[in-house]
């Protein structure tokens, strides 16, 4: 049960974020407030609660949400400009493949 939820939330707060963030403060990073998210998100799903929507963004496989503090904000997928400003991957193992 909680499965099945789980998958509904993830697609509904996907969609919200990245294609229609009506009634959400979004900022050039794409970052909303997630207590702003959870708010609207409960309207639909209301036994959706910060626990679960961290648990959610947490065991996900596909890494499809970010939270930072209290923002929480979609990794990619945006069907409208977003500066997500991500960290370049510098390891050296990286890099060293290459010199094989």
């Amino acid at each position: 049960m909680e499965r099945d939820l789980r998958v509904k939330v993830s697609k509904y707060v996907s969609y919200l974020l990245r294609h229609d963030p009506r009634g959400l403060t979004m900022d050039e990073q794409g970052f909303v407030d997630l207590d702003e998210l959870i708010s609207k998100v409960k309207r639909s799903f209301p036994s959706v609660d910060t626990q679960f929507l961290r648990r959610m963004v947490a065991e996900s496989e596909r890494k499809r949400f970010e939270i930072v503090d209290n923002r929480i904000r979609a990794l990619y997928g945006h069907s409208f400009p977003v500066y997500l400003r991500l960290e370049e991957d510098r390891r050296v193992e990286w890099l060293s493949w290459y010199n094989v």
